[in-house]
């Protein structure tokens, strides 16, 4: 009888040891159950935050603009500070390295951003890319106005980092000897980057990785060669956002000569656009084509 009254109470702590397993299994269940709850609704109220509203996800050509206004901002912004914090080419021409970091942050931003909006950030590159029937020309003329108004919101942020000694393109000492140096230099070398830009980006070569190297490094190389003569800028957007930047805070010396910096690079974007559809005559266009935007 003893033994039976043993077996009895082993058999009833056992099955009192599986209810409480269950009870804590079950809880335990539960608790995981809650805690994802709690984590696919924090995932959701995240996601609710970074979702584009619909009225602004509708317009097809958003992301475009938006690159083509960042990439002008952080290039034209890079352009600025560099200027200031290296010595001017005839005071130390050893320890002036102004193009480098300009190239390379063009170099970085193509990357970036051109396989949404092609990597322009330059009205010259985006008139010698609608001269050649690539894009339409609405959405380029679009592209114009992003560049324009990031490289002048650039100069404003520039002047905030670094005070009003702003550094912007100009003609040396606004000397008519400089003028027409700046004019061919800066017609020469945007006539390089254009024509780089359209080779390397919309030929029949387009599908290739290296073409943000190329373009960066005519930047490098044409800073290097005339940024004393006329600031090496290449880019309407660059030079006269600087330069009315700058004329807010005072000095409107160089917008005087802003007309050089659109007129030598525009005609160098069309000499591109010529030479392009000549030497190139069965380029394809681009995905997007020449459409209505």
């Amino acid at each position: 009888k003893s033994n039976s009254f043993c077996t009895l109470l082993v058999r009833q702590q056992r099955n009192t040891q599986q209810k409480m397993s269950r009870i804590e299994v079950g809880d335990d269940n539960n608790g995981t159950r809650r805690s994802g709850e709690a984590e696919r609704g924090v995932l959701d109220d995240v996601s609710a935050l970074v979702t584009v509203p619909d009225w602004i996800a509708l317009h097809p050509l958003l992301a475009n603009y938006f690159s083509e206004a960042v990439g002008t901002f952080i290039f034209t912004l890079t352009f600025a500070l560099v200027g200031i914090n290296n010595p001017h080419p005839e005071e130390r021409p050893d320890a002036n390295i102004t193009a480098l970091p300009v190239g390379f942050m063009l170099m970085a931003l193509v990357f970036a951003f051109g396989y949404i909006s092609g990597g322009h950030f330059n009205p010259a590159v985006t008139l010698a890319v609608m001269f050649t029937a690539m894009e339409g020309r609405v959405k380029m003329l679009g592209y114009i106005l992003c560049q324009c108004g990031a490289a002048l919101g650039a100069g404003m942020v520039a002047m905030i980092i670094e005070g009003t000694g702003l550094v912007v393109p100009n003609v040396k000492n606004n000397d008519p000897e400089y003028i027409r140096r700046g004019i061919f230099a800066e017609l020469i070398f945007t006539f390089a980057l254009a024509t780089t830009v359209l080779h390397v980006a919309y030929s029949r070569q387009k599908h290739n990785f290296f073409y943000g190297f190329s373009i960066g490094m005519v930047v490098v190389a044409g800073g290097s060669s005339v940024g004393g003569v006329s600031g090496g800028a290449f880019n309407p957007a660059v030079a006269t956002g600087l330069q009315v930047a700058a004329c807010l805070s005072g000095n409107c010396t160089p917008l005087i000569h802003f007309w050089l910096y659109w007129i030598a690079p525009v005609v160098g974007a069309v000499l591109a656009a010529l030479a392009f559809a000549l030497i190139d005559s069965e380029a394809v266009a681009t995905e997007d084509g020449a459409d209505d935007y």
